[in-house]
Order: C-alpha cells, then structure tokens, then sequence
C-alpha cells in the first residue's frame, strides 16, 4: 500500500505535490508519510510570495496600491465625488427654489450657471472615475481597469485581508 502512494506522488509535478500536501488534513497516516518522503526528496518548496517594491532597486516594500499616496489622495475624490455629487449637483436648483421663482423667472444667466455647474460636476465626477479606472501600475505601468488587481503582474489594488 505505501507502494502505491510513492508511485502516486512520484507522477505528480512539484505543485501537485504541495496542493496534496496544503490539504492533507484528510489523508491516512501512510499516504501523508509517503507524501512528505516525497517532497523532502524533491525539496519542493512553496514558492516565495511576490515582493513588491516602491521602486525598482528599493528595498521599500509596499503591499497595494494603497500605499501610494497618489493613489489614496484619488481614491478619496472617488469617494468623496460618489457620496456627494447629487448633492453638489443639485445645490444650485434647490437654492433656486428657496430663493422663490422670482429670483429665476427671467434670468436666463442664473438658470445657465445653475444648469453649468450641474454638468461641471457630472464631467468632474467622470474625469475622477476616468483617471480611477485609467491609474498605471507602479511595478509594471499597465492599466489597472476596474480589476482588483493589475491583470499583467497581479499587483494589488488593495491589501489583502
């Protein structure tokens, strides 16, 4: 029987090998010994997590995006511009209202600045998501996309948890 077990992970690849061994929890006591002789044998090793760096040559490591303050600083205008834009949108309108129609009735300037800075706000908004979507990659310089991570050298956009 223990045959059999060498035989088996004698066929299997290195990464095979250590999937069996990550979840090995449920394997008899004679496949797991078997399986451990193997890998010493090979001296397969899980592979070394990537580590990212601020800059080439640095020894500043850095776990995300998020570690950027470009990137946080645009992040918070991404917030800032989600939570808020009806809201500074609509301001001129609502202080339209409260003003009463007699401040609006025949002022074609204040119902083109009102309706100016709603769409101002709209194209902020859209150039802030714009240059959310469009942010490079520091370890590589591809666009990250809406992906949660670079999808050319599988840098974070945010930590892992």
């Amino acid at each position: 029987m223990p045959q059999d077990f060498r035989s088996h992970y004698e066929q299997l690849t290195d990464a095979e090998l250590l999937a069996v061994e990550a979840d090995s929890g449920h394997l008899v006591p004679e496949a797991v010994a078997e399986l451990n002789t193997e890998i010493r044998k090979r001296g397969a090793r899980l592979p070394e997590p990537t580590r990212w760096v601020r800059q080439p040559g640095s020894a500043e490591r850095v776990e995300s995006l998020q570690d950027y303050d470009q990137y946080r600083r645009l992040c918070r205008k991404t917030q800032f511009m989600h939570r808020y834009r009806y809201v500074l949108a609509m301001t001129p309108f609502v202080l339209g209202l409260a003003l009463g129609r007699k401040a609006f009735e025949n002022s074609v300037v204040l119902v083109g600045l009102t309706l100016t800075w709603a769409i101002f706000i709209v194209l902020y908004g859209l150039v802030i998501d714009l240059r959310w979507t469009a942010f490079r990659c520091p370890q590589c310089s591809h666009r990250f996309g809406t992906d949660s991570e670079c999808s050319s050298c599988g840098f974070p956009r945010s930590p892992k948890r």
